[in-house]
């Protein structure tokens, strides 16, 4: 677990509960980027995974996350 001061190290611009999750899985993936788990018989992946992806057939930017928590 990661301890976090919600009214001090939660940035003040956000203020969507979707604004939240993405800042919190970039977050993730900054503090975990190498943390690897098992999620099955002989089946590793990384314990965080997020970034921002261009979506040609609708022209826009998606931000794409996993977390295993």
């Amino acid at each position: 677990m990661t301890v976090i001061n919600i009214a001090t190290q939660i940035p003040s611009q956000i203020t969507t509960l979707e604004e939240l999750h993405a800042w919190s899985a970039q977050a993730l993936f900054a503090i975990n980027s190498g943390l690897t788990i098992i999620e099955g018989v002989g089946y590793t992946e990384r314990a965080a995974q997020a970034g921002n992806f261009w979506v040609a057939a609708d022209s826009k930017t998606r931000m794409i996350c996993r977390l295993s928590l």
